[in-house]
């Protein structure tokens, strides 16, 4: 079933979703909260999550198209399960948790006053990826390609650049530093969790 220029709240988006393989376009979705639903092939093209929670919340086939989660939590979402061919994702000042990016292309997300704990992203294309203002708290990249990432303004981040591709990363001194804990460097100032 399609759903055009409509707002959901929980109610209304746990009915649409019960459609089957539903498609919101320019919709928007105020305080929504689900935890563990199925959003299976559900396409979000032009959608705006707001105050939302999206809690283990299964990812199967979804396609988020020019999608903003702002002001919202997401927590245990796998967004590998997602269509690869339309994931363009923006995260407005936005927790995430738990969650996973892992074989996939990301360069069409953005992250803006995010905080990003306990993530992984794995053997990801981050391609000039920016990270605004973003905390990376204990969060995992392994294989990815960060080349033209910018994490100049992010912090708390911590990588092994020998693990990842990272040329014309653009990343910001002192939390630089932080790059060189993998080979054992001690260096004062700087945590194991990155920018002090």
């Amino acid at each position: 079933m399609d759903f055009e220029s409509q707002t959901f709240d929980t109610a209304t988006f746990l009915e649409a979703l019960a459609s089957g393989d539903p498609s919101f376009e320019s919709c928007e979705f105020a305080g929504c909260v689900l935890e563990g639903a199925s959003l299976h092939g559900a396409r979000f093209i032009d959608c705006t999550f707001s105050r939302c929670a999206l809690l283990n919340v299964r990812l199967e086939g979804v396609a988020f198209r020019d999608a903003t989660f702002r002001h919202s939590k997401l927590q245990g979402l796998d967004f590998s399960r997602c269509n690869a061919a339309l994931f363009e994702v923006r995260f407005e000042d936005t927790s995430l948790s738990y969650c996973v990016f892992q074989s996939m292309d990301a360069r069409r997300a953005s992250f803006a006053s995010a905080r990003v704990e306990d993530c992984e992203f794995v053997r990801t294309d981050l391609r000039k990826v920016v990270f605004k203002d973003t905390t990376l708290r204990s969060t995992r990249f392994d294989g990815c390609n960060l080349a033209g990432a910018d994490l100049r303004t992010a912090s708390q981040y911590a990588f092994d650049p020998s693990k990842n591709k990272v040329e014309k990363a653009r990343v910001a001194s002192p939390a630089c530093a932080a790059l060189l804990l993998p080979f054992g460097l001690e260096i004062d100032g700087v945590g194991r969790g990155g920018r002090t």
